[in-house]
C-alpha cells in the first residue's frame, strides 16, 4: 500500500511512502511535514 503527499494548490507530487499491506485507517502528519503516523489492521 502507498500513501502519496500531494501539494493541495498544485496537486503535484510531494512524496510517496510504502509499507502497510492493507488499507490506512488514519493518519497524522507533523506540523513540519518531515514525519507521519498511520494506522493499518497489518503490522507493517
Amino acid at each position: 500500500m502507498f500513501l502519496t503527499y500531494m501539494e493541495t494548490v498544485t496537486k503535484e507530487l510531494v512524496s510517496w511512502m510504502r509499507g502497510h499491506e492493507s488499507s490506512v485507517f488514519s493518519i497524522s502528519v507533523h506540523a513540519s511535514g518531515k514525519y507521519a503516523i498511520t494506522t493499518s489492521s497489518d503490522t507493517a
